[in-house]
């Protein structure tokens, strides 16, 4: 018997081989995460978790089904059902809403059993009833028309569409049919607050009126008023027991809720939301268990300074001893599971379905991950870790091989994004939403040290934003962008600055202002004129400038002006790891409006000339990222992930989103980007993880090595290195291409340029001399060789020379510092030699003992 059932076994696993290899891709079953979600289509790994996950919104709304295995959850116009014992995603269910009909803030409401969602845009426009199994629309509300409530057994709603006034009908609607059933009797100028099913069903309770201090109770059958209640105090929010027999009302003004006795309307019961309240603002909302056991709320409490919102839970067999669960942002949603063990919550201002023990007040386990939209990433140069923010005070590290988080760093009460990591990885530098800097240890989670922005003069009001961030290629020096709004109401001002500081003691070395977002005022209305955020080099050398026309780039540390981009070139994105390129938006003229703009790609600026190497016209695109070699750019849209080589200009790798990962108007739900070693992709998403996607580098072009280089194709190649930046960026991808041939070859052509020094001064003496024609040379010469000798010249101003030196001096360090034609093919052969890498290449690199040569040397021993 064993026998036979062995063969059957094997004949079994045969069938299935053949299937799998008759189908091909097919048959491939889908990735899988670290938790045993599967992956997008494309995605390789996900850092982070979707566990009930659900995208940030106003409107989320969360309820257990009937037996209690599966939580569901509804807001973006789609529904989620979730396995309520391990929180993997079940089923996902996109509503049949269309995405023109209204604005996609909606409101969200469930009937008990989660089979239907009442949904209704943020505009009040569209109003409809939709099957959460299939998410086919059961049918639309009247304009107005509001659900206060549903009943128990998920077959009947309250109806409201009164105006402010309280003009209009109450209805009570049958579910099942989406028909009327009965109106409501509502008193003269009477406005329905919140609503509340007795828990038979028979009848229906509501708070009215501004205040909140009566309540209706009526016969849901007839629609008439049964009942009027008035309360000393105003009122919030209510909901039955589940015995019926006693009604819970939220307190307005006291952060407390009370217990009343329905058959008596007699007080049984005062509960605080904390043990120790001194004062405070509504509890809302309440719910009881199925059980009745315990009551649940959040609520606000004013009396502590900046206030709070929280959530809390009473066991009712002693109610005085509140165990408070959490503190949030957001007033949330929650569900008692049908057994009452279980409370599921959700703080309007997270992603993250909560699930707690309602006996112990103990959180259950979720993977680790962002509770929001993942804001900012940051990889270390040897792309091992990965570092995020959202819009909570933690970072996240992450190992890129396994998918593991390392550690999370707290950080007070503020938001903390990471920015970027030293050139050796050690080190990760984060900045936080209290105007400070901080430098953290990697392989520890330690803070180092930290860098604090200074107020700006006078007592107004004032708030700061870190625009960029980096490290000089020793470490020893921290530059950061920073811009400042000055509140002040008769001369409101931006002021943006760059700040320089010392690594090792903290010292503030230099801060002045930049040119970039000005506030300009017209004789009526105050008006902004845009201009375009300053930008620093990853080694924070030089930064992008505006001069009130158009971006400039120039040396931090001199103002030395090294490039003007071209006119139609704005908003740079990003510099290259090595610095030599920018991305920045290209702009065309509005037809209509010549003073406003349409993106219309994406340009790629040499940072040693300012000249254009290649655009991209590629029209609006959300984010772009160069490869950690330089040899391409990612660009990232709402609709696909693109590769292009920097040099070429040519499409290297397209990837359409997939469909899981796209929003209601088919836009990918994604928020930040970062690209990685080995030729991957991260991109943080709206929903808190994190995925890793293959951009297949085997396949693009400029990674094939090329055919064998003739001694007249290199030096046709070396001739080009010396051209304008298009031509000469070829040239570069090209010896790239043919490294056998090109570095020989280059070793041959490179020396290292030494300056003669006793020549520079003689020099610098005949700008003082007699003779106007000697003086004339010397400047002429000086003016060659500045790009070299720049700081001797800098040095002679600061020993005080006549003032005929002076000028010429200054005249000479006024004009832009471009490489002369010499010094670009070095440039150039440099970046050639570091994109190759290998150790003959990095031979050649030490032996020329260059600036450029170290940097390129620092890079590649980190990479």
């Amino acid at each position: 018997m064993a026998c036979a059932r062995s063969n059957v076994l094997a004949i079994g696993s045969l069938l299935l081989l053949l299937a799998g290899i008759l189908h091909g891709e097919e048959a491939k079953s889908p990735l899988k995460d670290l938790y045993c979600d599967s992956l997008p289509t494309g995605a390789v790994m996900r850092l982070g978790t979707i566990h009930l996950r659900h995208l940030r919104h106003r409107g989320i709304a969360v309820t257990f089904s009937k037996d209690g295995k599966h939580l569901i959850s509804c807001g973006s116009y789609e529904v989620r059902v979730w396995d309520a014992a391990t929180g993997r995603l079940v089923r996902r269910t996109r509503l049949a809403w269309k995405a023109d009909e209204g604005d996609w803030h909606a409101q969200v409401r469930l009937t008990p059993d989660g089979t239907t969602a009442a949904v209704w845009d943020w505009g009040g426009l569209t109003r409809c009833l939709y099957d959460t199994a299939t998410g086919r629309e059961r049918g639309r509300l009247p304009n107005n028309a509001w659900v206060l409530a549903f009943s128990p057994d998920s077959k009947k709603m309250v109806v409201d569409q009164q105006d402010r006034e309280g003009k209009g009908p109450v209805q009570l609607w049958d579910i099942v049919e989406f028909k009327k059933e009965v109106n409501l009797e509502v008193p003269p100028r009477t406005v329905l607050r919140m609503a509340a099913f007795t828990p038979d069903g028979k009848q229906l309770a509501a708070l009215v009126g501004e205040g909140s201090t009566e309540l209706l109770v009526w016969d849901a059958a007839t629609g008439k008023v049964k009942q009027r209640k008035k309360f000393p105090t105003s009122m919030a929010s209510l909901a039955y027991a589940p015995d019926g027999a006693t009604l819970a009302v939220g307190r307005h003004g006291w952060a407390e809720a009370v217990l009343y006795d329905v058959a008596t309307w007699k007080e049984k019961a005062v509960l605080p939301a904390r043990a120790n309240i001194k004062g405070g603002e509504y509890v809302f909302p309440l719910g009881f268990s199925p059980d009745g056991r315990f009551l649940a709320a959040s609520y606000t409490d004013m009396a502590i300074p900046g206030g709070e919102v929280g959530f809390v839970i009473w066991d009712l067999s002693k109610p005085q001893r509140p165990r408070q669960l959490l503190s949030q942002s957001q007033i949330g949603t929650f569900s008692f599971a049908p057994d009452g063990k279980t409370l599921a919550y959700r703080d309007s201002n997270s992603d993250v379905i909560d699930l707690w023990d309602a006996t112990s007040g103990r959180r259950f386990r979720q993977p680790p991950g962002h509770e929001t939209l993942v804001g900012k990433l940051a990889v270390s140069p040897d792309g091992k870790f990965l570092a995020s923010g959202d819009y909570k005070p933690t970072l996240y590290l992450w190992d890129t091989g396994t998918g593991k988080l390392l550690r999370s760093l707290a950080q007070g009460d503020r938001v903390v994004s990471p920015w970027l990591f030293s050139a050796d990885g050690r080190q990760m530098i984060s900045v936080s939403g209290e105007r400070k800097i901080q430098v953290w240890e990697v392989a520890t989670g330690k803070e180092l040290s930290q860098f604090a922005v200074d107020p700006p003069p006078g007592n107004g009001l004032w708030s700061s934003t870190v625009e960029t961030v980096a490290l000089s290629g020793d470490g020893k020096r921290l530059a950061a962008v920073v811009s400042t709004y000055v509140a002040v109401a008769s001369d409101p001002d931006i002021l943006p600055q760059l700040y320089i500081w010392d690594t090792a003691t903290g010292k503030q070395l230099n801060r002045r202002p930049l040119t970039t977002r000005v506030w300009n005022h017209g004789s009526a209305v105050q008006k902004m004129s845009y201009r375009w955020p300053a930008l620093l080099t990853p080694d924070g050398e030089n930064i992008t400038e505006w001069n009130g026309d158009w971006l400039t780039i120039e040396d931090v540390s001199t103002r030395s002006l090294l490039a003007e981009l071209p006119r139609d070139v704005g908003d740079p994105r990003a510099f290259s790891t090595d610095g030599r390129l920018l991305a920045a938006v290209s702009l065309q003229p509005k037809k209509e409006r010549p003073d406003l703009y349409d993106v219309k790609g994406l340009s790629l600026i040499e940072t040693a000339t300012g000249q254009e190497v290649v655009r991209l016209e590629i029209g609006n695109f959300n984010y772009a990222a160069f490869t950690p070699d330089s040899r391409a750019v990612v660009v990232v849209d709402r609709h696909k992930l693109s590769v292009w080589d920097t040099a070429m200009g040519e499409r290297l790798h397209q990837m359409d989103w997939p469909e899981s990962i796209r929003d209601e108007r088919g836009d990918a739900k994604l928020s930040s980007l970062a690209v990685l070693q080995g030729g991957r992709a991260a991109t943080g998403t709206t929903e808190g993880d994190i995925l890793v996607w293959d951009l297949a580098p085997s396949t693009w072009p400029i990674r094939r090595m090329a055919r064998e280089l003739s001694r007249d194709q290199f030096d046709a190649l070396w001739s080009d290195l010396a051209r304008d930046a298009r031509t000469a960026h070829r040239a570069v991808s090209l010896l790239e291409a043919a490294p056998a041939w090109s570095v020989p070859l280059l070793d041959a052509h490179l020396h290292r340029v030494t300056v003669d020094n006793k020549r520079i001064e003689k020099l610098l003496a005949d700008l003082d001399d007699d003779v106007f024609e000697t003086r004339e040379r010397a400047t002429r010469e000086l003016t060659r060789l500045r790009y070299r000798v720049e700081p001797m010249l800098r040095r002679a101003l600061e020993y005080k020379p006549s003032l005929e030196v002076r000028r010429r001096l200054e005249t000479i360090l006024a004009e832009p510092k471009r490489p002369p034609a010499a010094d670009l093919r070095m440039l150039r052969a440099i970046a050639v030699l570091e994109r190759i890498g290998t150790s003959e290449a990095r031979r050649i690199l030490e032996k020329l003992a260059d600036r450029e040569a170290q940097a390129a040397l620092q890079r590649l021993k980190y990479r």
